[in-house]
């Protein structure tokens, strides 16, 4: 999918939203209108509306007028409250009234949102589980350094974007809660409104294959999610395969683009520095362990697994 196609589905979906405002509305107007009440305030307040434009426009203050519009007005949105109805439309987004467009003519908010969950899922990454920091229940059981680190990354999800590492690398043996205490991170900046795209070793080692392999117009779009998110999970790094001149090749095209554009990126690993190291190079050890930007934090608690959930 080009980039114009992408964009092509988010107008569409736009346009969607923005029509069935309007149709949902004209429908309340339909719904309400079978109501005596709100029909005879609702005429009397467009018959209002008329005679003051006419006696403004020959140059009357119409004050009396006016008066009892605004009270016909008040009686006709009262009735239409206890009705429970609308018969405004009511846009998904507000600031752009679902055009995609701001007042100020810039591409709104809502549109961006749009066109990189088109891309992500068209680069079939997988979706950030629903892991949060109100499900965890073991790590101040679970022993080492666990609750601690719950404890400062809930800091940097509050603090994000104005943290001072933007590259993290969890390292820490199988089970001691890598994972959970990344996607309780990416879920808390995510619902603060942040693009975060999450992926498996195995998931973005695919998604480079399929990159390195794409015809040149199509490249842009497959690595958008990967180099253009707020915030990039790589999960379980070390247990995808290695394929000669495509992972650790664009691995540190990756890391590096990010790190040089302040955007974060979270990397779990079972691996030990030196383990990492041998496997993907000094470049990329070098990237990951550069203090100006990057740190590592090893959980050095027990397996999770073999504690029983509350």
């Amino acid at each position: 999918m080009s980039r114009a196609d992408i964009s092509a589905r988010v107008s569409a979906i736009l346009n969607e939203r923005r029509n069935g405002a309007f149709i949902a509305a004209n429908e309340n107007y339909a719904r309400a209108s079978k109501d005596e009440k709100f029909r005879r305030a609702d005429l009397k307040a467009r018959d209002l509306t008329i005679k003051v434009s006419l006696l403004s426009s020959q140059g009357e203050e119409a004050t009396e007028e006016k008066k009892q519009l605004r009270a016909a007005e008040k009686a006709r949105d009262k009735r239409l409250s206890e009705l429970g109805l609308s018969v405004f439309p009511v846009f998904t987004c507000p600031e752009c009234e679902d055009t995609g467009m701001t007042r100020e003519g810039k591409l709104c908010k809502c549109a961006q949102k749009l066109y990189r969950e088109i891309a992500r899922e068209k680069a079939a990454l997988t979706a950030l589980p629903s892991f949060r920091f109100e499900n965890d229940t073991l790590s101040r059981r679970a022993g080492g350094n666990l609750s601690a680190a719950y404890e400062a990354m809930k800091r940097y999800a509050s603090n994000f974007p104005n943290v001072g590492k933007k590259a993290i690398v969890f390292t820490g043996g199988v089970g001691t809660g890598k994972t959970c205490l990344v996607c309780a991170t990416a879920g808390a900046i995510a619902d603060r409104g942040f693009d975060v795209a999450y992926c498996t070793a195995f998931s973005f080692n695919d998604l480079l294959v399929k990159y390195h392999t794409a015809p040149i117009e199509n490249k842009p779009e497959i690595i958008a999610p990967l180099l253009e998110s707020d915030l990039l999970v790589i999960d379980d790094l070390g247990t995808e395969p290695i394929f000669r001149n495509v992972t650790v090749e664009y691995l540190y095209d990756v890391i590096s683009s990010r790190i040089a554009a302040g955007r974060a990126i979270f990397i779990t690993t079972n691996l030990t520095a030196s383990e990492l190291c041998d496997r993907y190079g000094e470049r990329i050890f070098s990237r990951l362990s550069d203090k100006r930007c990057a740190a590592w934090k090893a959980l050095d608690g027990g397996d999770l697994r073999h504690f029983p959930s509350d």
